[in-house]
């Protein structure tokens, strides 16, 4: 499933190889999504849909979007016991064409104006996770999930909560 491909599988395959390798010192940095909340995933599910996805077989949910924004945030969680600097932070609810799909047709572009005047645009919540991304306040915090878009990074720092708790 693509879904999960963009939202799970290139992240972790990728900040796999870069630890493998011996890459620099790293921050990972993941874009969650409040709409884990929808998802029915729990973390030995992950577990089994990385053995399919290797051995070839393909698992499509109706529910990929929220599940793979689950996974995400269940790996950040893990990635504290590894001792590996990862968070993952949610912008909130930004205008950005997610949900086009999901509305009939031309719903979407009715409800144009407002979510322009409700909604922060993306290059907000672009700076919001680039902000965290580069706060030195995060240095060597893991697995902390950053979920307000008006939480202040000092309140987040310190915070590192067991994520698995929260989401499953």
């Amino acid at each position: 499933d693509l879904t999960w491909r963009v939202n799970f599988l290139s992240p972790y395959l990728l900040t796999r190889e870069l630890g493998r390798q011996g890459a620099a010192p790293m921050r990972v940095v993941n874009v969650g999504s409040s709409l884990e909340k929808f998802s029915v995933l729990e973390s030995g599910m992950v577990l089994g849909w990385l053995q399919k996805v290797e051995a070839g077989a393909e698992e499509v949910r109706k529910s990929a979007y929220s599940d793979s924004k689950r996974a995400q945030l269940l790996w950040t969680s893990v990635a504290r016991l590894s001792g590996m600097p990862m968070i993952t932070v949610s912008p909130g609810m930004v205008n950005t064409g997610l949900g086009r799909h999901s509305l009939r047709p031309g719903l979407f572009q009715l409800t144009a104006p407002l979510r322009a005047v409700m909604l922060p645009t993306s290059t907000d919540g672009a700076v919001r996770v680039a902000e965290v991304a580069l706060d030195p306040a995060f240095d060597g915090v893991t697995g902390v999930y950053v979920n307000k878009r008006t939480d202040t990074n000092e309140q987040l720092a310190g915070r590192q909560p067991d994520v698995t708790k929260d989401v499953v």
